[in-house]
């Protein structure tokens, strides 16, 4: 079982995904968090992630440091999405971030871009 109990999806528009980034790296995480390519239902660029936390950091994300001049006004674009997962057995976790994931995007209007081959 893991020590993280929250399952995270992040998504961004474009015009806020690298200023987003730079908050996250500058309150320890990264670099490159926001890092899958989403469309968007209206053609618009987003960017995503998934990760697991723990309360704290969930904590610290909604209380970012205040020496990051615009912090706030940057992180209300950003969407996040928490699913508690507890007491989950590694397999429960792996179907809970899959769907998590998925049920985000959908909820969002958002597809994964896949890169050109």
């Amino acid at each position: 079982m893991s020590t993280y109990t929250l399952s995270v999806v992040q998504l961004c528009p474009d015009a806020y995904a690298a200023s987003a980034d730079a908050i996250a790296e500058a309150s320890g995480y990264g670099p490159g968090n926001l890092s899958v390519r989403l469309g968007h239902a209206d053609g618009s660029t987003w960017w995503g992630c998934h990760a697991w936390w723990i309360p704290e950091v969930l904590a610290a994300a909604v209380n970012p440091p205040d020496e990051i001049p615009g912090t706030a006004d940057i992180l209300q674009h950003v969407i996040t999405s928490v699913v508690y997962t507890e007491g989950m057995s590694d397999a429960e976790l792996s179907e809970v971030a899959l769907q998590h994931w998925l049920s985000a995007l959908s909820a969002s209007g958002l597809t994964v871009v896949e890169p050109a081959e």
